[in-house]
């Protein structure tokens, strides 16, 4: 969890962070068919 110095704000918004460079990462490799969820690139161009 969070360190004392460290409020949970702080320490979960780096954990997010983190969980976020991976799904990125993921959303590159992963094939359309096998990635069911709008990928974060989709809605910026939807009409």
């Amino acid at each position: 969890m969070a360190t004392p110095t460290e409020r949970p704000s702080e320490y979960f918004g780096k954990q997010l962070s983190q969980l976020l460079e991976h799904i990125d990462k993921l959303e590159l490799i992963a094939d359309n068919q096998m990635w069911t969820l709008p990928k974060y690139r989709e809605p910026l161009f939807i009409r």
